[in-house]
């Protein structure tokens, strides 16, 4: 007798949530193509302000699309990761020093201007991204210096 009330109970509770699922259907959807314009703009915006990484993150993704081909369809996973992972990172400089930070923002500014305003044909990578980011004003001082002595970063 346990057992018929149970699958009863839950048989209402799964058409209740059928119900539920075709009266909400269209509020996720708007939900989904509003987040999904909201995160293209950003990319856009993003990539803007550094053109080629836009290149360096596709060969990335291929590379990892070659080694795991599950993952083809869930970059966006990948890309979550690696947000996270800055987050992180940003969140244990922080905690670090507060200069070091100030170094480290201070960098990609200049890294900016050196590409935007003074026009270096600097090609900003993940790795110089990256390098900037830990060794700010160093950093970027080591960047320029490889690029005029033709070493690609």
């Amino acid at each position: 007798m346990k057992r018929a009330r149970v699958l009863a109970l839950l048989l209402i509770a799964f058409s209740g949530c059928a119900y539920a699922e075709d009266k909400l259907k269209p509020y996720v959807d708007y939900l989904a193509k509003t987040a999904d314009a909201a995160s293209g703009s950003l990319i856009s915006a993003f990539y803007a302000l550094f053109p080629a990484l836009e290149g360096s993150l596709a060969d990335f993704m291929g590379s990892v699309d070659a080694t795991l081909p599950f993952l083809k369809d869930f970059h966006w996973l990948v890309y979550l990761a690696m947000f996270f992972v800055v987050v992180a990172i940003l969140a244990k400089l922080w905690k670090m020093s507060q200069n070091y930070l100030i170094n480290s923002i201070v960098g990609v500014i200049l890294l900016l201007i050196c590409v935007h305003v003074l026009g270096v044909e600097l090609r900003i990578t993940l790795l110089s991204l990256l390098i900037t980011a830990i060794f700010g004003v160093p950093g970027v001082l080591f960047i320029l210096l490889a690029h005029y002595m033709g070493i690609i970063i």
